[in-house]
C-alpha cells in the first residue's frame, strides 16, 4: 500500500545560490538564473529519496513558445499536464552541472496548467560515476512569460514513502573472461564453505 507524507507548501528549502548559475538564453546572450534549487524540508539530503514536485500556472492563451531549462540531483522525469516531456540530466561534476531544455508550448493551453517532476537521489547507493551534492530540483523559464514556472517556494513537494533498497544476496560471484564455448567447473571458497559452480562460458 502506497502512503505519502502531507503535502508541503511554502516551506521549500533553497539548496544552492543560483546566482552562480549561468544559462544560455534563446537570444544567444548569457544571463544569470533567478530560479532556486528546491527540495523537501525534513528529508534526508544525502540519503536515498524520491520526491514529487508540482506547480499549477495560469495562462490567458496558449503560448507560441515556452522554453524551460530543467535539472535535478540526481535525476528527474518532467511532466506537463500529465504528459511526459523528458528526463535528465546527463552526468557531470558539481562545477559543470548539466540541464535539459524543453519547449513545452505544445502541451500548454489557456487556463490552468500543471507542471510536475519526479526526482530521485540514491545517495550512497548511486552508481560510482554519479556525482551528487544533495537531492534537489531546478527549473528556469526562458523569457518573462516563462519565469512564472521558475522553481521557488510556490512549488509543492511531497516525499515518496513507498521505496526500499533491495540488497542482493551475493556471497560469492565470479566474473568470467570471454572464452571458448564449453563448460568449466570452478571451485569457490566462501563464507559457508567450499561451493561448486558450473558456468557456461560463451565465446566471442
Amino acid at each position: 500500500m502506497r502512503t505519502r507524507i502531507v503535502l508541503l507548501l511554502a516551506t521549500l528549502a533553497v539548496l544552492a545560490d543560483t546566482s552562480l548559475m549561468i544559462g544560455q538564453s534563446s537570444n544567444g546572450k548569457s544571463a544569470l538564473w533567478t530560479a532556486q534549487w528546491i527540495t523537501a524540508p525534513n528529508t534526508p539530503q544525502r540519503d536515498e529519496v524520491v520526491l514529487h514536485f508540482r506547480k499549477a500556472i495560469e495562462l490567458t492563451q496558449p503560448p507560441q513558445q515556452f522554453l524551460v531549462n530543467v535539472s535535478a540531483d540526481n535525476q528527474f522525469v518532467f511532466y506537463v499536464n500529465q504528459q511526459r516531456v523528458g528526463s535528465g540530466p546527463s552526468r557531470s561534476d558539481l562545477a559543470h552541472w548539466r540541464y535539459e531544455t524543453f519547449d513545452i508550448a505544445p502541451l500548454l493551453h489557456a487556463g490552468r496548467n500543471v507542471l510536475a517532476a519526479t526526482v530521485w537521489n540514491f545517495g550512497t547507493h548511486a552508481a560510482i560515476a554519479q556525482i551528487s551534492d544533495r537531492v534537489g530540483f531546478l527549473l528556469q523559464g526562458e523569457g518573462e512569460a516563462a519565469r512564472v514556472a521558475d522553481t521557488d517556494a510556490t512549488w509543492d513537494v511531497e516525499q515518496e514513502a513507498a521505496i526500499q533498497t533491495l540488497r542482493p544476496d551475493t556471497h560469492n560471484y565470479y566474473a568470467a573472461e570471454p572464452g571458448d564455448l564449453g563448460r568449466r567447473q570452478l571451485r569457490l571458497a566462501g563464507d559457508r564453505g567450499e561451493a561448486r559452480l558450473m558456468l557456461q562460458i560463451i565465446g566471442n
